[in-house]
């Protein structure tokens, strides 16, 4: 009767340790995966950290690209509103009706500077 509560006690205490055993080693196979995860995920937070970098600095070239575009709008207008000055100060339907080929030079000479400012641009 000793000798089979004995042999019952060792089955048991196997029966424990292999299921111990393998809790061991699930728990083990468990933190190898989240090892790899924690790998993962600091990979993809610092590729995430230089996108944010870039697009910081692509932010910034643009706000100075904007402003210097702003000062060019800003000169553009300046020089629009010169000639529109220059342009109200003369009366071009009164001139051409009576000076059609001074208009006519004037206008003439204008085009070919104009498109000289064209060919000019687009060498």
């Amino acid at each position: 009767m000793f000798s089979q509560i004995k042999v019952i006690l060792i089955i048991v205490a196997l029966v424990g340790a292999s299921g111990a055993i393998y809790y061991v080693k699930k728990l083990q196979h468990e933190n190898n995966i989240l090892i790899l995860n924690q790998e993962k995920l600091e990979t993809s937070l610092a590729e995430q950290k230089e996108v944010i970098t870039q697009t910081r600095e692509s932010y910034e070239k643009i706000l100075k690209s904007n402003a210097a575009l702003n000062d060019k709008v800003a000169e553009v207008n300046k020089a629009k509103n010169e000639l529109q000055k220059k342009l109200a100060k003369h009366d071009m339907n009164y001139l051409a009706v009576e000076k059609p080929k001074l208009i006519e030079r004037i206008i003439n000479k204008g085009s070919m500077g104009v498109l000289n400012d064209i060919e000019n641009l687009t060498k």
